[in-house]
């Protein structure tokens, strides 16, 4: 229930951190670039729920990592401060949508639960 909730989330708020590729919108598809969009929302809210804060340092490699072992064709074309730069930008939107929406709050709050169960 919940991994599809995150889906319907990550989903819904894809579109808007479209501007924040621009920066490497001439070097991917447009196919690829919306891979990587949703992808990149989902990963980074994962980190978030499974590292918690102050953790900084430790999900931005974790989301890397990750993206390197899911897109190695594309992260040889995004190095690793671009990529640093993107995750603090699609961070702060996280960080808004988190803040500003019941629902998703809900949602983190089911999930913080049923961990700690």
């Amino acid at each position: 229930m919940f991994e599809i909730c995150l889906h319907i989330v990550v989903a819904l708020i894809g579109g808007v951190i479209g501007c924040l590729f621009a920066i490497i919108a001439g070097k991917l598809s447009e196919d690829s670039m919306s891979t990587v969009r949703n992808w990149l929302w989902y990963a980074i809210f994962q980190a978030e729920m499974t590292y918690g804060g102050k953790t900084g340092e430790v999900k931005l490699q974790s989301v890397y990592n990750k993206f390197v072992m899911v897109f190695p064709k594309l992260a040889k074309k995004i190095n690793f401060n671009t990529f640093s730069n993107l995750v603090d930008e699609i961070l702060e939107n996280v960080n808004t949508v988190i803040n500003d929406n019941e629902a998703v709050q809900k949602i983190l709050q089911e999930y913080q639960d049923f961990k700690n169960n």
